[in-house]
């Protein structure tokens, strides 16, 4: 009598090369989809922190502004230091640029260039401060932010 016999796997399956190769490249797929994200949010955090330091910068001039008797105010341009990172012990990882004071009356004609003096009568004006800056955030682009206020002429 012939007796047949049966033969069982002991352990578990092997992986084969082609699985191991598909199973590499869903997990680098994926890493490298959380990684552009975590580097989207670093971007736009630091994006925010220098438009953040351009709006104290802007603000501080037009408190200043708002101190000054009319009579004193004058439209100029300012280098401001933008401490993007709030080391203000650290200058190296500032941000430099311009702020542009200029005065506009409420028809939207900027005053005290050329032909367009400040008044001298008492009358609402707007107290514009334009800050530009090259972003660390987005590879030294320009970018710009603007406040205004606006103030009475008279002293």
């Amino acid at each position: 009598m012939i007796t047949q016999q049966t033969y069982t796997k002991l352990g578990p399956r092997a992986v084969t090369l082609i699985e191991l190769i598909f199973t590499v490249v869903i997990v680098a797929i994926s890493s490298l989809g959380t990684l552009s994200v975590l580097q989207y949010g670093i971007t736009n955090r630091q994006a925010m922190t220098e438009r953040n330091a351009a709006m104290r910068a802007a603000s501080d001039i037009l408190e200043d502004t708002k101190r000054r008797f009319y009579s004193d105010l004058a439209p100029g341009t300012f280098a401001v230091t933008l401490d993007s990172n709030g080391t203000p012990s650290i200058t190296s990882d500032d941000v430099t640029g311009n702020a542009s004071l200029s005065f506009w009356n409420l028809n939207g004609t900027q005053l005290g260039v050329g032909a367009n003096p400040l008044p001298s009568a008492p009358e609402i004006i707007e107290a514009r401060v334009t800050v530009t800056w090259n972003a660390l955030a987005y590879g030294g682009a320009s970018r710009t932010q603007v406040l205004s206020t606006l103030l009475s002429a008279a002293d």
